[in-house]
């Protein structure tokens, strides 16, 4: 599985921020439950979520690889 539920209170704009347990990075935030765009954030900007949706790590780190061998291809630029 890509990703997995964490049951806390988010705020709506931490979106994408870092998820470390034991001093580690383990995911990113990725989703919060319930505020699902733009405009739910400029109608309530101080909504929380009770749960969010984290992208692990692993993912994170094979995607970032596969963009770095891009870049380095010819004509990536």
């Amino acid at each position: 599985m890509p990703s997995f539920t964490i049951d806390h209170y988010i705020n709506q704009t931490n979106n994408g921020s870092p998820i470390i347990l034991n001093d580690k990075v383990i995911g990113m935030l990725s989703n919060e439950d319930g505020i699902l765009t733009n405009t739910d954030i400029v109608r309530e900007p101080y909504r929380t979520a009770k749960s969010a949706i984290v992208t692990k790590a692993s993912v994170i780190l094979s995607l970032l690889k596969k963009l770095q061998q891009n870049e380095n291809m010819p004509g990536f630029n």
